[in-house]
């Protein structure tokens, strides 16, 4: 979040990074990294697919780490 708010500050002809890669990042488990960067460098708060997006993948994460727990348990 800070590399691509440092491309939006800067403005003009820089490549910046795509919201789907971000997405992509916080479904692989990066959600609370992606969370804590929207806080800290206050990017991307005002987008209401991150807002109501972002919690949802943490869900989903969380989810996805209990349910394997279980599958994958030793009993």
């Amino acid at each position: 979040m800070a590399y691509d708010k440092r491309k939006a500050i800067r403005g003009g002809t820089i490549e910046r990074t795509p919201e789907g890669f971000i997405f992509f990042l916080a479904a692989l488990f990066g959600s609370i990294g992606v969370y804590a960067g929207m806080l800290v460098f206050r990017h991307k708060t005002q987008k209401w697919y991150f807002q109501l997006g972002i919690p949802l993948l943490i869900l989903q994460n969380f989810a996805t780490l209990y349910l394997a727990r279980e599958f994958f348990a030793l009993y």
